[in-house]
């Protein structure tokens, strides 16, 4: 590893607040896929198991967290703050809080097209460093930075009602607009069985907002989440 990356990686631990005992764990979990197919001659792998580990330990460490700091609350309601936590516009916004696209290794290609910022590495890489810091330093230690990352999260999970989205942007458009908003697919990113959905949502043709999630439900649940929040802030400027 050479000086400039050392440091680079240095910076990456000061930021998550965990020195890697193995830093091959680490550097796994940053290598995207295209690097190591144009790199030849070295023995190197990517972060896709990582991610799948750390998909895994994110979703348990939600999961306990939350067991334990809202024990009055129904099984459902657990269940709908977890997939809230862990959705993927939410994880997207931890990995450009940390700025973790900068330290991804990356093929020349996916370098030039933008891969440092696109959603989908973004989320995948962000899991594969939970599942690095899991496999290094084990559970407790994951747990902590996912509370930490996490942290707003899951204090202002406790406002949410969980409401359809979709049914109240409608009824916002109608009153307000007098349409309905039109949600568009943009992109189906990642492999068959662990795509990620992108989704617009449009009123009178205007973009408000987008959403990615692991289901078309869930990107448009997403976007019109994001949009009635944005209505509603607008209305009471005006």
């Amino acid at each position: 590893m050479g000086k400039k990356r050392t440091s680079s990686i240095k910076k990456l631990e000061t930021i998550i607040g965990y020195k890697f005992k193995e830093q091959s764990i680490l550097e796994n979990a940053l290598t995207h896929e295209s690097y190591v197919h144009e790199v030849r001659g070295y023995s190197l792998n990517h972060y896709e198991q990582l991610e799948f580990l750390g998909d895994a330990v994110l979703g348990l460490a939600v999961c306990h967290i939350l067991f334990k700091k809202y024990r009055k609350k129904s099984e459902g309601w657990l269940a709908k703050a977890k997939a809230l936590i862990v959705s993927k516009d939410i994880i997207i916004k931890k990995a450009l809080k940390i700025n973790l696209g900068l330290y991804l290794r990356l093929g020349r290609g996916e370098l030039k097209s933008g891969g440092k910022n696109r959603p989908s590495i973004l989320t995948d890489s962000f899991e594969a460093l939970i599942g690095a810091m899991f496999l290094d330093g084990g559970y407790e230690i994951c747990k902590n930075f996912i509370a930490i990352q996490f942290k707003e999260e899951l204090i202002n999970v406790k406002k949410e009602e969980f409401l359809d989205f979709k049914t109240l942007l409608q009824e916002l458009s109608q009153s307000h607009f007098n349409t309905l908003p039109i949600y568009e697919v943009m992109e189906e990113i990642g492999p068959e069985h662990e795509k990620i959905f992108h989704i617009i949502v449009k009123i009178n043709n205007i973009v408000m907002e987008e959403g990615f999630g692991k289901t078309k439900k869930e990107a448009g649940q997403i976007a019109a989440r994001k949009a009635v929040e944005k209505l509603k802030n607008n209305f009471k400027k005006s």
